[in-house]
């Protein structure tokens, strides 16, 4: 799955990268191509192969034939959300959707992605340093409180994406990634095309075609979509992943860095704290366009479920729609 280090090249020098232009009547960044022509230093030498990762944290199995199924639920089912879907992950069966295979924002569900295309890429002992790149994030982003110089091990730069689904995590994450496999000489722009890329081919994988992500995010961006088919296998592959299913269900977490100092970083994700059911993750997120939408995992009766939601208008709505997607198969 991984790109060689002349194919990312060659995608810069023949298409170029989309910079983040900022519209002032939106406030949102959307993307406009520009065609860049790179010149790499002269001593540098293009290799044809990547070097594998110390590390191979999980291979990602086909796709569940199930997730393709028509949802296998007779009874009728109201959620207010725009959009829903549920699966018994252990009995392999799609039980409900509500307008499944249409365009949805994925808003900070993202971060899922960005995740796992992280521990796909990386190895374990990696060691992020932050750097400008998180200033491209927008002003009323949900931040971790980053600051270039910080350096932070693996687990804390998940923590810090995750649980106050900090943009500038994702940003960091991102550029950090895209460096390690192209190496340095290029602007943090194109490191993030090299990284959205990679959160493509990632999903392409999984058997999601009809998605496109722009940013690492999820701020809401023209041309960045989804579907809860999709986003449904993009949780199937997080909680295969031991460390990402981990920190989802991470409810508060204090991080010693690298570069000595230290943070507290606390889910935002209330389900963490339900007193009816066992949920244990994955990700709740908000945009305007989106409204309140979530990705998440719980254990009922023994059994493992996915739910996803999206286009709540508020808290509450998403909350009572979670239960009626829980009660389904109970």
């Amino acid at each position: 799955m991984k790109k060689t280090v002349l194919l990312l090249l060659l995608v810069f020098a023949i298409v170029g990268c989309e910079p983040i232009d900022y519209d002032e009547y939106t406030g949102r960044h959307s993307p406009q191509t520009t065609t860049v022509e790179l010149t790499l230093p002269p001593e540098t030498t293009v290799e044809t192969e990547v070097l594998e990762p110390e590390i191979v944290f999980e291979e990602i199995e086909e796709p569940e034939a199930a997730i393709n199924a028509e949802p296998n639920y007779s009874e009728p089912l109201y959620i207010d959300s725009d959009y829903g879907i549920v699966y018994n992950l252990s009995q392999k069966q799609l039980l409900y959707g509500k307008r499944i295979d249409e365009p949805v924002t994925p808003a900070s569900i993202t971060k899922l992605l960005t995740a796992l295309v992280a521990l796909e890429n990386l190895p374990k002992d990696f060691e992020f340093v932050i750097g400008p790149e998180i200033a491209m994030i927008v002003a009323d982003s949900s931040k971790a409180g980053l600051i270039p110089g910080q350096v932070l091990d693996f687990e804390g730069m998940l923590c810090a994406l995750i649980l106050p689904s900090g943009n500038d995590a994702a940003y960091a994450i991102a550029v950090n990634v895209a460096r390690e496999l192209v190496g340095d000489g290029f602007s943090d722009e194109e490191m993030l095309a090299v990284f959205t890329d990679l959160m493509n081919e990632y999903m392409e994988d999984l058997g999601a075609n009809n998605s496109s992500f722009i940013n690492p995010d999820g701020y809401h961006a023209n041309g960045q979509y989804s579907t809860m088919r999709d986003l449904l296998r993009l949780c199937a592959a997080a909680v295969k992943n031991p460390t990402l299913r981990e920190i989802c269900a991470t409810t508060s977490i204090t991080v010693d860095f690298i570069s000595g100092e230290n943070a507290t970083f606390t889910n935002r994700n209330p389900f963490l704290n339900s007193e009816n059911w066992d949920i244990r993750g994955l990700k709740t997120g908000f945009t305007d366009e989106s409204r309140f939408c979530l990705a998440g995992y719980a254990i009922v009766d023994g059994s493992e479920y996915l739910t996803v939601l999206s286009g709540s208008a508020t808290e509450s709505m998403r909350s009572n729609d979670l239960e009626l997607l829980l009660s389904v198969d109970n």
